[in-house]
Formats: structure tokens, C-alpha cells, sequence
């Protein structure tokens, strides 16, 4: 694999255009694993950063979406999917469990 360091502001914006409007649209079927609350965003900067080098350039180039770049950052997604997923589940626990004990607090006062 070679690496390319192909980094550009544009490039960055276009990533961020794109996978922001993608993220969350509402004609598009959304994947469970990457929410707000749960540092999604945060997630796709990670992942974004982690593949540039080795995609051979950005992921919109002269106004075009290359789904090859698309295919990579979807299939590094799906290698962490599960982790995500049971991360955001125990989040979720804790959040209940937390505002539970929180209402049984203020009930004894």
C-alpha cells in the first residue's frame, strides 16, 4: 500500500460537506452506529484521518464523488460497527441507571 499525502483544504471541506449531509439525511437509510450523542462525528474525523493517506486522493474530486474512497471509508466503518454499538448500548445504561438513582435520591428528601 503507498501513502499519499494528499491533504487539502478543500478536500477536508468536501469530506466535511459531504459526510455531514450524509450523516443524518433523512432520505438516506442512516447507520445505527454512528449517532451524535455517541461521538459519531468525532468517529468519522478519526477514520477520515486514519484512511487519507492511503485513498490516493480526496473523496470529491473536480465535483465528483469517488465511491471507490466511499467504499473504504463504509468498510472501515464496518470493521468498528460492533464495538460502536455495544459502546453506545453501555452509554445508554448508564444514562438510565444514572437518572433512576438521581429520581430515588430526590424522592427520599
Amino acid at each position: 500500500m503507498t501513502l499519499c499525502l494528499c491533504v487539502s483544504l478543500s478536500g477536508i471541506i468536501y469530506f466535511n460537506t459531504f459526510s455531514l449531509i450524509n450523516y443524518r439525511n433523512d432520505f438516506l437509510p442512516h447507520l445505527p452506529c454512528l449517532t451524535i450523542r455517541d461521538g459519531g462525528i468525532d468517529c468519522l474525523m478519526y477514520l477520515y484521518k486514519r484512511i487519507l493517506p492511503f485513498l490516493g486522493g480526496n473523496f470529491v474530486e473536480n465535483g465528483s464523488l469517488n465511491l471507490m474512497r466511499v467504499d473504504v471509508l463504509l468498510r472501515e466503518i464496518g470493521q468498528i460497527e460492533e464495538a460502536l454499538l455495544r459502546a453506545a448500548q453501555r452509554n445508554e445504561v448508564y444514562t438510565k441507571l444514572t437518572k433512576f438513582l438521581h429520581r430515588k435520591g430526590n424522592e427520599k428528601e
